[in-house]
């Protein structure tokens, strides 16, 4: 029973770290569109200082 469970987390700490690792990639991604771009919206820059 016990080692079920440490598979489900493993699962799950698996499945986050790959959605932290997508999240990530969609911010650099975002950054490089943001850097192609010569002028940024106020609200864009507001949000880059909460991320």
């Amino acid at each position: 029973m016990h080692f079920i469970d440490r598979e489900v987390v493993q699962r799950q700490v698996e499945d986050m770290r790959q959605e932290v690792e997508q999240y990530r990639l969609e911010q650099r991604a975002l950054k490089r569109k943001r850097k192609e771009r010569k002028t940024v919206p106020f609200w864009m820059i507001f949000f880059s200082f909460f991320n």
